[in-house]
Order: C-alpha cells, then sequence, then structure tokens
C-alpha cells in the first residue's frame, strides 16, 4: 500500500501522483517504476469517497531529485471497486452515449399526456425500444433511454438520450468493447457530416458489484474513462437541429444494415477507407490540404474495396468507381471523370514537391466539400439502405452547399480534371 493523489482535468483524464524518496529502501518499489517504466498493468486507488481501478497503467514522467513524484496515466479507469485485482479484466458489457445518436435512432422513451385543461400530466417513460444485432464476435444493441430532472410542481425536463452497447458472453476487455463500438461512431459520423463526440461510458459486469454494507452484490453500471475519449465528454455539445434528421438513419437502414456496416468495418482495407473521412468531418484537420490528401487517399481505398480484385489502377479510377457504383452525377459541376481526376490531380500537385503548382484556396475548398460529400455517399449502396434515402442525401442542404459553392465561385470541372472559371 501506498500513499498517492488521484488528479483529474479535463483534457487527459485520470493520473496518479506517487511521491518517494531516493534511497530509502521502502520507496524501492515505486523508483523501480519510474527507473524502468514498466509498473502494474493494473493498480487500485482507494479513499473516503471509493475505490477507482486503473487498467493498462502507464508510465507518464517524475520529477525530484532526493524527494520525487512520479505520475502514471492508464487506458482505461473504472470508478469502482473489483471484486478481485487483475492484471486484466475482461468486461461482458460497455454502455456508451454519443452525439448524434437520437437523431439517427428517433426513439421516443418520454411521452406527456394532458387528458383536460387543468388536469395534471401524465408522463410515461418507455424505453422497450431496441434494435439488436450481432457483429464480429459482438452483440450491439441500440436502445431507447432518457435522462430527466425537476422539481414537484413547477417543472419538468426530460431528454431522450439513447445508448450503444455491445456485449459479449466471453468478455472483452474494455479498449476491445471502445473498438467495436467505433464502428457505428464512424457510421454517424458520415451520416451527420459533423463533428460528434463520445459523452459516457459505462461497464457492466459481474467483477465490478455492487457494494452494500460491504457485502458484493450484483454488477451494476460503473462509469469509465477511455484516455483516448476522456477529452470529449465536455467538449461543447451540437446543435440538436443539425442533428435531427439525417437522411441515413436507423428507420432508412435497418438492423440488417447496421450489420453489415459492421461485418465491413471488420475488415481493414474497409476500415482504411471509412477512417480519414471520419477523422476529417471530425475536425482532426484544420486546414484545407490534408483534408483534401486524406479525403483522397479514402475514396482511393472506398473504390480499391469496391473493385475487390487486388489490382492496382491510378486514383482517379479507383475514386471515379465510388460515384460509378451509385450512379450519382453532378452536371453544373462535372462529369464523374472529371470530379474522379481533379480530386487525384490537387491530391498530386500536394503530395509532390515538383509539382509547383499550388491549387487556389478557393479550389480547393470546393472540391474538399465535394470529395466529403461523395464519401459520405459511399456507405448507402454497401449496406442496402433504402434508396429514396440516397436520392435524399443528394438533394439535401448539404448537397445543395456544394453546389452552391462552385456556382458562387464560378468553377466548374472539365473532363480532365482541370477547373474552369466560367
Amino acid at each position: 500500500m501506498l500513499a498517492a493523489a488521484l488528479t483529474a482535468d479535463d483534457r487527459r483524464g485520470v493520473s496518479l501522483l506517487i511521491p518517494y524518496v531516493h534511497g530509502r529502501p521502502q520507496f524501492d518499489q515505486v523508483r523501480d517504476w519510474f527507473r524502468t517504466a514498466s509498473p502494474p498493468q493494473s493498480m487500485l486507488f482507494a479513499d473516503h469517497d471509493g475505490v477507482v481501478t486503473l487498467l493498462g497503467v502507464r508510465l507518464q514522467g517524475d520529477a525530484g531529485h532526493t524527494m520525487a513524484t512520479g505520475r502514471l496515466t492508464a487506458d482505461s479507469v473504472i470508478f469502482a471497486e473489483p471484486r478481485t485485482l487483475k492484471p486484466e479484466y475482461r468486461i461482458r458489457t460497455l454502455r456508451s452515449t454519443l452525439d448524434g445518436l437520437e437523431g439517427f435512432t428517433h426513439f421516443h422513451p418520454v411521452t406527456f399526456d394532458t387528458p383536460r385543461p387543468g388536469e395534471p400530466t401524465a408522463i410515461t417513460f418507455d424505453t422497450s425500444q431496441t434494435v439488436t444485432w450481432r457483429s464480429a464476435g459482438f452483440t450491439y444493441s441500440l436502445q431507447a433511454n432518457a435522462v430527466w430532472s425537476g422539481t414537484i410542481g413547477r417543472q419538468f425536463e426530460a431528454q431522450s438520450v439513447p445508448v450503444l452497447s455491445t456485449s459479449r458472453s466471453r468478455g472483452a476487455t474494455p479498449q476491445e468493447h471502445l473498438r467495436a463500438q467505433w464502428a457505428v461512431r464512424d457510421l454517424l459520423l458520415l451520416a451527420h457530416g459533423r463533428k460528434l463526440s463520445w459523452r459516457s461510458h459505462h461497464v457492466l459486469d459481474d467483477q465490478f458489484p455492487l457494494y452494500l454494507g460491504g457485502t458484493a452484490h450484483g454488477p451494476h453500471a460503473a462509469q469509465t474513462q477511455f484516455h483516448t475519449t476522456v477529452e470529449q465528454h465536455t467538449a461543447p455539445e451540437p446543435s440538436s437541429i443539425d442533428l435531427a434528421f439525417p437522411e441515413l438513419n436507423l428507420k432508412s437502414a435497418g438492423a440488417p444494415a447496421l450489420k453489415r456496416w459492421t461485418d465491413r468495418y471488420a475488415d481493414e482495407t474497409f476500415r482504411r477507407a471509412v477512417q480519414p473521412v471520419a477523422e476529417v468531418l471530425n475536425g482532426a484537420a484544420k486546414f484545407l490540404e490534408p483534408q483534401l490528401m486524406m479525403l483522397a487517399s479514402a475514396l482511393d481505398h472506398f473504390g480499391y474495396y469496391r473493385f475487390n480484385d487486388q489490382r492496382r489502377r491510378p486514383m482517379h479510377r479507383s475514386i471515379k468507381k465510388c460515384p460509378d457504383d451509385l450512379t450519382i452525377d453532378w452536371p453544373t459541376i462535372g462529369s464523374r471523370d472529371g470530379i474522379a481526376r481533379a480530386i487525384a490531380n490537387l491530391n498530386n500537385d500536394l503530395k509532390h514537391p515538383d509539382r509547383e503548382r499550388r491549387p487556389p484556396i478557393e479550389e480547393l475548398a470546393c472540391v474538399v466539400e465535394l470529395a466529403k460529400l461523395i464519401a459520405r455517399a459511399q456507405p448507402f449502396d454497401l449496406i442496402r439502405a433504402d434508396p429514396a434515402a440516397q436520392r435524399a442525401f443528394l438533394t439535401s442542404r448539404d448537397a445543395r452547399r456544394v453546389i452552391d459553392m462552385f456556382d458562387r465561385s464560378n468553377l466548374r470541372i472539365r473532363d480532365d480534371g482541370t477547373l474552369l472559371r466560367t
């Protein structure tokens, strides 16, 4: 048992500060952790508020000469006491909430019923709406849920907050659960086309029971943090209006389509196509140049995946396969071949220093938004969504905005991929 302090901030999450003194035998073990960079894989921190379990413990550094303080962080942190301390935990279920899930599912867990004027309003909670499917060794589910607050006789507020869950009968590490859920998050990003954040995580497993009076009972949902997502929990929430009506949603897709998506996402080639698009939409790159290069690479991989013959092709041919398979056109902007060549040409202009042409910012902005639109359209046929949803997407506000950008800039793409001022 060692003296330590648990700290937390919105950016880095939980850190463990451990003081120790060089040359004192009772601190030899701690000193060796920071000397060899090999602390225990898991640790427990306990104080009067309870117990915290740190998993995947990592050395963050130390400071001081004779009297020093070391800092440890963890890949994941569970705010609960386990039955026993183990190097690794295989958890049965991870439940998460994230932006965009409400607009995607359109669950309605809260209903208000006022029979007559002046009579009390009846408020009903129904969280029975659930969609479940199995994929890549996990059971996925989207379940209706609501959070509420109020004062008796004065006010009442309720909000739909659907939950994404992954379960595995033989268990999986928290990190494996999160990686499985990343597939759904990336689909939401393509559906909404806007930055989305993880809002909460909870593990549910008998290894983390509810303690009452010192006695362990059944499992309960234990709050969990991941070092890769903790910063997102306090990020500003996007407007509910912007996330209310994506054309690609649970109604237009359904559970079979969600299974097709997660099955495909298990393929590394498919993930290499999806992930760059998701990160661009989520704000990973602030400048247009890296955005264009990430999107061009993603469309190149989408085309390679669609051809499915392991043959190498020029980038523009792989990119052209993406709108070809969807039979989508933007005649006021250019032909499919011209658009594909424009994306590939701009990528090469940026990638190769011997091509000294630097694309004007206006041209780059237009092509980046068009590439996003093509990339966001890719799931529709691959998961066999309702064809009407694809048509609605191509006439949506986001699609009209891209066409308007080209119109305002008086730009058109020639068949050879060059951009022309009209």
